[in-house]
């Protein structure tokens, strides 16, 4: 199939896709962020503030990444980032923070700000390479912000802000667009990683920018049915609980696109049920490495984990996300079928099996 492709392609019988400005999607009008001074003096966290006081940890600690668990002594914060990982994603986990949220309310959240001090110290000022990849830098500001509004700001208070601002900048400077066919799912993620730093700091242009994207993203994305495109089970819950937290950003931001968020959500959503069999949820497609399934237990109505996503939002936040997933009528198994997912059951035989509509 693919030599036959292959030859065609060369023959000229298939069209090649149209040209595209890597960075720059088109309903995007300005390419690159403002300068650091202007977005800083009109900067201010107005998240949630706990005014608690951060001590330095006595105690080692445990820090469970994609793969692995390292052992964290409170002379060296910064082993997490000291050593090699023998597989890029459990390094990028370290980097994303992706473990604070998965800890559960139960986090230690001395550890979380004194790692974070560690981390702004070495890589703050060298924005390059894997620990600032867009999609890392997202999910880090993402994780950290969520943290803040629980916690207070970690770290210096000052040296968070402006690194803040800076995550802003990266992810706008290099949004992963790479045309209309190549882009992926992380691109609606860079523009949730604006949403989440423009409301945090009062930053109209990452507002502005990571609602746009974030709209128009949901269009590539998810098919008519509300499903992810992408043949996959768990980045379809990953998706939707980012739709879900963007809706909750914008709400709490008292956005115009919040509306509008709240219905991509909710289609998100209405598509779960049918991904559920009576046995569970099956691990159909790419699995994240950044969060469990039973991170996401929550949207699957299966049993609640305590380290499900829901359990470490703010209460109002809680509240309101628990009751769109309690009200949204699961979708028809017709119209799963039609963007590729489809069941069969016979007595005690469940099957669920994913097709691309568009083929190969």
């Amino acid at each position: 199939m693919l030599r036959c492709w292959l030859i065609r392609r060369i023959a000229g019988l298939e069209k090649p896709h149209a040209p595209y400005t890597a960075g720059a999607p088109p309903y995007l009008q300005v390419k690159t962020s403002a300068a650091f001074d202007l977005l800083y003096a009109n900067a201010n966290w107005i998240g949630e503030v706990t005014g608690r006081e951060f001590q330095k940890p006595r105690q080692a600690t445990t820090i469970h990444l994609p793969g692995t668990s390292v052992k964290v002594l409170p002379d060296e914060p910064g082993a997490l980032f000291n050593r090699k990982y023998p597989d890029l994603e459990t390094m990028l986990g370290a980097h994303r923070f992706a473990w604070v949220p998965v800890s559960g309310p139960d986090v230690d959240a001395d550890w979380v700000a004194t790692i974070w001090e560690s981390w702004i110290d070495r890589y703050g000022d060298k924005p390059t390479g894997w620990p600032w990849h867009p999609y890392t830098a997202a999910e880090r500001a993402i994780n950290i912000i969520d943290f803040a509004n629980r916690y207070g700001l970690p770290g210096y208070p000052e040296n968070t802000l402006k690194s803040l601002i800076q995550h802003g900048q990266k992810i706008r400077d290099n949004l992963e667009y790479f045309g209309e066919h190549y882009t992926s799912n992380h691109l609606s993620n860079n523009g949730r990683g604006l949403l989440k730093i423009g409301v945090a700091l009062g930053i109209d242009e990452f507002i502005n920018d990571g609602g746009n994207i974030l709209l128009a993203e949901a269009k590539r994305i998810f098919g008519h049915s509300g499903i992810l495109k992408e043949g996959s089970s768990h980045y379809h819950l990953l998706a939707t609980r980012n739709y879900i937290d963007a809706w909750l950003t914008a709400k709490r931001g008292r956005l115009e696109v919040a509306p509008l968020l709240h219905k991509i959500a909710e289609n998100a959503l209405a598509a779960v049920p049918g991904l559920c069999l009576p046995g569970g949820m099956p691990l159909i497609g790419d699995i994240s490495p950044d969060a469990p399934p039973d991170y996401f237990s929550d949207l699957t109505h299966s049993l609640n984990s305590k380290k499900s996503w829901l359990n470490v939002l703010l209460e109002d936040d809680k509240n309101a996300a628990n009751a769109l997933i309690d009200r949204v009528e699961p979708l028809s198994l017709e119209q799963l079928s039609n963007d590729g997912w489809h069941r069969f059951e016979a007595e005690n035989w469940h099957t669920l099996t994913y097709v691309p509509p568009d083929g190969w």
